[in-house]
């Protein structure tokens, strides 16, 4: 797609064209994770298409992923250990650092995306203070391994908490 070309998206109840291009959706991208609903939750249910690992992740997504992703911290330790093993014999993470694209996390952001894990991410709003003293608004994300993905009796919550101001 390229970035300057304008496209028009025709809502299917409305009819009316929107044009829009690739920043656009950047934009939309990031952006529907702020989303409040009217029951003031702020959570959704992740799940990256397989599909899209045959391709090079575009440097947008790493970002998001960067500040939104997931961390080998919430998976169980059988998710773990399979990691560990996998970094090592991973084609195309042999393919990325022979093509010197490679950056921290990158070999997580590919092994929920291969292996199609799933997780809860959810964000709040907290009040803390500056170093100066002043009250702030911040957001706080948190990830969870969605633990019905896991048998009955194995069921387990791992919570990760990332800050962003």
């Amino acid at each position: 797609m390229s970035t300057l070309k304008e496209l028009d998206y025709i809502h299917p109840e409305q009819k009316v064209p929107v044009k829009y291009n690739y920043w656009d959706y950047i934009d939309g991208f990031n952006k529907v994770l702020f989303y409040e609903n009217a029951n003031r939750k702020h959570s959704w249910f992740i799940k990256l298409c397989a599909n899209i690992f045959d391709k090079n992740i575009p440097n947008w997504f790493c970002k998001w992923w960067t500040l939104y992703g997931p961390t080998i911290r919430i998976l169980p330790e059988s998710y773990k250990k399979l990691y560990l093993e996998w970094i090592d014999v991973s084609p195309k993470l042999t393919r990325l650092q022979e093509d010197n694209i490679f950056f921290e996390g990158i070999s997580v952001t590919y092994f929920f995306i291969e292996f199609s894990i799933p997780w809860i991410m959810r964000w709040s709003i907290e009040v803390t203070t500056t170093s100066e003293g002043f009250p702030i608004f911040q957001r706080v994300f948190y990830t969870k391994f969605w633990s019905k993905l896991l048998q009955k009796n194995q069921r387990e919550d791992y919570m990760d908490k990332q800050l962003l101001i």
